[in-house]
């Protein structure tokens, strides 16, 4: 969410007012993919990433799965199978290697301004 508070700050003049006003993470990750400066794949991602993330909030027995790895990955394309390849020992690691891709995605546009 830090990433995409900061997205929107450094790409409106006035992002304050909207972080004012408390929007959930899925309405401001709505407003920085209308930006357009995050790739699809990384929005893709995100988007699976708090679906899972919410499914863990909610549900306490909750296991991640590799589908659900797949998932967050699966939009990367080779990027993700490289991951996979290299990194598959267990669902943990793959996880692990896996949550680089969203966060990257975002966190590219917080040093460009």
């Amino acid at each position: 969410e830090y990433y995409l508070d900061h997205i929107i700050m450094s790409n409106m003049s006035r992002g304050d007012v909207l972080l004012e006003n408390k929007f959930s993470f899925n309405q401001k990750l709505q407003i920085v993919e209308a930006f357009n400066i995050v790739s699809k794949a990384g929005i893709d991602s995100v988007k699976k990433l708090n679906s899972i993330r919410n499914n863990c909030a909610h549900n306490l027995d909750f296991k991640v799965t590799e589908a659900e790895v797949d998932q967050i990955g699966r939009s990367n394309g080779k990027k993700y199978l490289d991951i996979k390849s290299k990194y598959y020992k267990s669902v943990k690691e793959l996880l692990h290697w896996t949550l680089v891709l969203p966060v990257a995605a975002l966190a590219v546009h917080t040093e460009q301004k």
